[in-house]
């Protein structure tokens, strides 16, 4: 069959609302040398340097496409995509919107705000810690300086999520 793709959006707008480079880059090695999915990682223009580092220091298979494609192109790439990995940013909505499975990394908002994904497929990774949520839009850096919220998320478990959004995808 034709190899999945699975879209990565690892910008926001916020500093504390992005899970570690590190994270991603775990992320997309498990990906690769797990299946044989192909990664698309979207985002802004000024995001395509932070996502550039992530395949280049995996070595996935992928294309970076931060900043080359209109909303109107995002929006019908993440319907061909099998699942989203994303920070609470605006590819999230626009996933949700076509129907795609969307894994959403939470750390200093929480979907109490309201700004979460709400397709039946979705699933939110987020770490229960007492200082959650800081903000309600997030901020530049943790109050706390120890940023557990996101530093705790285990790429694993997120990996782990990852096919399983996309294995039920399938059955759609």
């Amino acid at each position: 069959g034709k190899s999945k793709i699975f879209a990565f959006a690892p910008g926001a707008r916020w500093q504390t609302k992005k899970w570690p480079a590190e994270k991603w880059i775990d992320l997309a090695k498990s990906v690769s040398s797990g299946t044989d999915a192909f990664i698309a990682v979207v985002g802004a223009q000024n995001e395509a340097g932070e996502c550039e580092i992530i395949l280049r220091e995996s070595s996935a298979r992928g294309a970076i496409l931060a900043g080359k494609l209109s909303l109107m192109e995002t929006a019908a790439l993440l319907g061909m995509s099998a699942a989203l990995v994303t920070n609470d940013s605006a590819p999230m909505h626009m996933a949700t919107a076509v129907g795609t499975p969307v894994l959403a990394i939470f750390g200093p908002t929480v979907k109490g705000f309201g700004f979460y994904p709400l397709g039946p497929r979705d699933q939110v990774v987020e770490r229960k810690i007492a200082c959650r949520p800081c903000a309600l839009h997030g901020k530049d850096k943790c109050p706390l300086g120890h940023f557990a919220c996101m530093r705790e998320i285990d790429p694993s478990s997120v990996y782990s999520a990852l096919l399983k959004a996309a294995s039920e995808g399938e059955s759609r």
